[in-house]
C-alpha cells in the first residue's frame, strides 16, 4: 500500500459520516477478509481459522452533535454526542444530517457587541444552529429531532506529511488496521485476525463492550489516537507527530504483549514511542481487559483531539499499520 493510497483511505474515511464511514470501512475489510459482518454496535471481520487468534479494534464512531429541539425562528437547539469543547463551537460551520444534507453555522456574539463577555465561554444549551431557516414550520420540512450533526471540516494535506480533518479519532486508526492487512495478505497470516471497528466509543466505549463479551480471541490490541504535544499541554502525557506510534504501558495492559510490540519496533527500525498510564487507557483496551482478554495499546499521536481540525503525520498512521503487521507477522 502506497503513501497516497493512504492519504487517500485517511480522505474518504474522515469526510464522512459515521454511517458512511462504516460503508466506506466494510467495502476495504472484505478485500481482506472472509467475512465482514455489521452488527447494531460493531463491525466484525474474520478468516475462518483454528489457529490463536488476535483481536485488533479501532472505533469508527466520532464526536459530533444532535438535534434536541427547533425553535420557533428555525433555530436548532443541540446536544453533544461525546466530548465536545464548548468553547471551540460559537462560529463553527457543521452539517445536519436530516432529510437532506444540510449546511449550518452554531451562532456566536459579535465582538462588538460581546465587550462585557469576552471571557465566558457559553454552555452548548445556550448555542443554536442556524440553516437559514425563516422559521419552524421551514425548518421542519428538512430536519428531525435524533438529526446527527457533524463539522464541516474536509480533509486537506499541509504538506506532503501533515494531513488535517475532522474525525481522525479514530478513523487514521482504521487506516493503519488495513495498511496491516494489506502487507499481510501475501503471507496468509490474515486468518489470524478478528477485526473489530466499534461503534459508540465516545459515549462510553459501548461498541467494544458488547464485542468483547462475543469476541473469540486470544489476545486484543486496541487501535486508537493520543495526544501530540503542540503547545501548553503537558509533556509527560504527550508524544511528538512524526515519531511513530505511541505503546502504551499501564497496570491494565498485558505486560508480554507490549514488550512484544516494542521488539517487533526496535527489531525492524520502526520509530516508536512510550506512552505511560498510571489505570486505565481510556480505550477500548478497557473493555477487552476487563473481560480477561489480555491487551496492548498503539496509538497513532494527533494534534487537537476532538475539534473540527485535527492534525496528524501521515507517516505515523503507516509506521503503525508496519508496527502492526510486523508483530503479527513474527508472533503468530
Amino acid at each position: 500500500m502506497t503513501k497516497y493510497t493512504v492519504i487517500e483511505l485517511l480522505k474518504e474515511l474522515s469526510n464522512g459520516n459515521t454511517e458512511q464511514a462504516k460503508i466506506y470501512a466494510k467495502e476495504q475489510l472484505a478485500l481482506y477478509m472472509d467475512t465482514v459482518i455489521e452488527k447494531e454496535t460493531y463491525i466484525e471481520a474474520y478468516n475462518n481459522s483454528e489457529k490463536k487468534k488476535i483481536l485488533i479494534d479501532a472505533h469508527v464512531d466520532q464526536i459530533g452533535l444532535i438535534v434536541t429541539h427547533i425553535e420557533d425562528n428555525g433555530l436548532l437547539k443541540f446536544a453533544s454526542v461525546g466530548g465536545v469543547d464548548p468553547a471551540i463551537l460559537p462560529a463553527s460551520e457543521v452539517f445536519v444530517y436530516g432529510n437532506e444534507k444540510i449546511s449550518g453555522v452554531i451562532t456566536s456574539i459579535p465582538p462588538h457587541l460581546s465587550k462585557n463577555d469576552k471571557k465566558k465561554v457559553k454552555k452548548i444549551e445556550d448555542l443554536y444552529i442556524d440553516c437559514g431557516f425563516s422559521n419552524k414550520d421551514e425548518a421542519l420540512t428538512k430536519v428531525n429531532l435524533g438529526d446527527i450533526i457533524t463539522f464541516s471540516s474536509d480533509f486537506k494535506m499541509l504538506n506532503e506529511n501533515i494531513a488535517l480533518g475532522k474525525s481522525f479519532d479514530d478513523r487514521s486508526g482504521i487506516v493503519a488496521i488495513l495498511y496491516a492487512l494489506d502487507k499481510l495478505k501475501n503471507a496468509k497470516k490474515c486468518k489470524n485476525l478478528v477485526i473489530i471497528l466499534s461503534d459508540l466509543e465516545e459515549i462510553g466505549e459501548i461498541g467494544a463492550k458488547i464485542a468483547a463479551k462475543n469476541a473469540d480471541a486470544d489476545i486484543a490490541i486496541a487501535v486508537d489516537v493520543s495526544f501530540a504535544k503542540s503547545t501548553d499541554e503537558p509533556k509527560e502525557k504527550c508524544g511528538k507527530l512524526g515519531k511513530g506510534p505511541m505503546l502504551g504501558i499501564s497496570p491494565t495492559l498485558n505486560k508480554n504483549i507490549t514488550k512484544c510490540i516494542i521488539n517487533a519496533a526496535r527489531k525492524n527500525n520502526i520509530p516508536h514511542q512510550l506512552e505511560v498510564m498510571a489505570s486505565l487507557t481510556s480505550t477500548n483496551a478497557d473493555q477487552y481487559s476487563g473481560i480477561g482478554i489480555p491487551s496492548a495499546t498503539v496509538s497513532i499521536p494527533l494534534r487537537y483531539m476532538h475539534s473540527p481540525c485535527e492534525m496528524l503525520n501521515v507517516n505515523d498512521v503507516i509506521n503503525t499499520g508496519e508496527l502492526l503487521a510486523d508483530y503479527i507477522m513474527y508472533n503468530f
